[in-house]
């Protein structure tokens, strides 16, 4: 017990900390001690450093903005406060249009000004209704032109079955093209009609051939016939103001079928009308052609206001198959042997009917 030290332990006096020392420290060692915990708390309580203050524009510039009147330069730096949000959650976007009206502010906004090294300051102005924004809207009427470009679309599809394909030896009428929703009290024909704008439209010029029903679509050699149609010419061509009317019906426009051995002029005059509606080049022969189904191919020229010619893709209409062949006609039940049987089945019924195929 003789060879310990006792030491009685008692706070240091010192203003705000909570220090001990024992009476074997000196007090130079003390304020040793205090001065570098004092300057750890003040090192923990501290802040970064901040930015330096911006540079001080330059007279040159500021003369510029005070004679075009320009509002002063807002700080760029962002003065939000962060905001905390739950864990996998997306920030909320900027709507479209306060990005765009950002970016026209952007391109009209006030001048800015930059001094590089080695050169005097330099100054760009960007006023409202430049070159930027004239670009910008040019772009946009030009899209909109593209986006906005009348259409043509067949309202009235004709009548799939029920039309007879009749040959010039026959001396016959070649019929009328009926439409799709065509009855006994109410005759209907097939109908196009030109939708969307037509401002400075001043006519629209249709004409209408024969392709073949599958694909690609090649000119066929059948012809049509009526009021519309030049002698000999196997097309349809009308003209129209759509300001009048965007609508257009066909009426009296029939189908003449060509013999076989007649098929190649058919083509050759299609070819000297440069009617290929498709560009499909004749590639192919007559042999795989089927000559018991067409199609009325639709091409539309809109001529404007100011002489410019626009051509619109060609529309082609659901297939009309012709009624005297055996391989397109509707069956026509003529006769049943039993017009009833058991629920249990096994009853063996006969049925006729008209222009089967051997």
């Amino acid at each position: 017990m003789k060879d310990m030290d006792f030491y009685k332990e008692e706070p240091t006096p010192n203003s705000g900390i909570n220090t001990y020392s024992h009476r074997s420290v000196t007090n130079g060692e003390l304020d040793l001690i205090v001065e570098i915990i004092n300057g750890c708390h003040e090192l923990q309580q501290g802040s970064l450093p901040g930015p330096p203050p911006p540079p001080s524009p330059d007279p040159y510039c500021q003369s510029l903005l005070n004679q075009n009147n320009f509002p002063p330069q807002q700080n760029p730096q962002s003065t939000s406060k962060p905001v905390l949000v739950p864990r996998g959650t997306a920030p909320r976007s900027r709507p479209l249009s306060e990005m765009a009206s950002a970016h026209s502010s952007h391109l009209s906004g006030p001048p800015t000004c930059s001094t590089g090294r080695g050169r005097g300051p330099s100054c760009s102005l960007t006023t409202k209704g430049s070159v930027p924004s004239q670009g910008l809207q040019s772009n946009a009427n030009v899209l909109e032109q593209i986006l906005e470009k009348p259409r043509l679309v067949v309202v009235e599809e004709p009548k799939d079955r029920g039309m007879r394909f009749r040959y010039e030896c026959e001396g016959r009428s070649a019929g009328s093209i009926l439409g799709a929703s065509s009855t006994d009290n109410n005759k209907t024909q097939p109908t196009i009609e030109i939708q969307g704008p037509i401002n400075h439209l001043k006519k629209v010029t249709v004409t209408v051939s024969l392709v073949t029903k599958d694909l690609p679509h090649r000119p066929h050699p059948h012809c049509l016939v009526g009021k519309d149609c030049v002698a000999g010419s196997g097309i349809c061509v009308v003209s129209f103001n759509p300001n009048t009317t965007r609508r257009h019906s066909f009426a009296n426009l029939g189908i003449q079928c060509v013999r076989r051995r007649e098929l190649d002029v058919s083509l050759q005059r299609r070819r000297s009308q440069n009617i290929d509606p498709f560009k499909t080049g004749h590639t192919k022969g007559i042999e795989d052609m089927d000559m018991n189904a067409v199609r009325l191919c639709f091409e539309c020229l809109l001529e404007w206001d100011d002489g410019r010619k626009d051509s619109l893709f060609p529309v082609v209409s659901k297939p009309i198959y012709d009624k005297k062949a055996t391989t397109t006609s509707e069956l026509k039940i003529c006769q049943l042997n039993l017009n009833r049987g058991s629920c249990k089945g096994k009853t063996e019924v006969y049925m006729l009917c008209d222009k089967v195929q051997k």
